[in-house]
């Protein structure tokens, strides 16, 4: 917004209080909250909350949406997402809750660790931050993702690094261009 960056590259969800500040490239990922959960805990869905405690970053959506889906859960709160994954390794809390590709990377680094396969509590379309005066930077964006998608460059990136945690399948959404809500 102040002409520092040009580019947002990470998950950030496409929304309309954040178009009112800057331009997104086209969806090229749709994300969503889930709960990662000790493995052999009993916990495989949100319906399991009741009296557990889930940790999600202070000040984020997540921790409100859990409070909300999951009224007699527990919140417990970390600066960032590693810091809820070293309390979730301390015991001091039971799940993790945020969207799915970060809890992927948690997963990763955690034998012990699951991200449930059941429905997404959230719907979060990821698009590149563009500084909104940059509409030639957005074109070319979303001409790489189309490139992505040509040559089975996205496929094969989800296949690697989520789909082993996340246990789905994946495919590259279909783009719509222009401004949206």
């Amino acid at each position: 917004m102040d002409d520092e960056v040009d580019v947002v590259a990470r998950n950030m969800t496409i929304n309309c209080t954040r178009w009112q500040q800057i331009a997104f490239s086209a969806e090229y990922f749709r994300s969503g909250q889930k709960l990662l959960v000790r493995k052999g805990s009993g916990i495989t869905s949100i319906k399991d909350m009741s009296g557990k405690r889930a940790c999600a970053p202070v000040g984020t959506t997540s921790i409100e949406n859990i409070q909300r889906l999951a009224p007699e859960a527990i919140p417990v709160t970390a600066v960032n997402d590693t810091g809820c994954l070293i309390k979730f390794q301390n015991g001091e809390t039971d799940a993790v809750t945020t969207d799915d590709t970060v809890l992927a990377g948690l997963a990763a680094q955690d034998p012990y660790a699951q991200v449930l396969t059941t429905e997404r509590l959230t719907e979060e379309p990821y698009g590149i931050g563009v500084n909104g005066e940059r509409e030639d930077l957005v074109r070319f964006i979303n001409g790489v993702f189309e490139q992505m998608r040509a040559d089975g460059s996205w496929q094969a990136s989800y296949d690697k690094w989520l789909r082993p945690s996340l246990q789905t399948a994946g495919t590259q959404p279909t783009p719509i261009y222009g401004r949206r809500p």
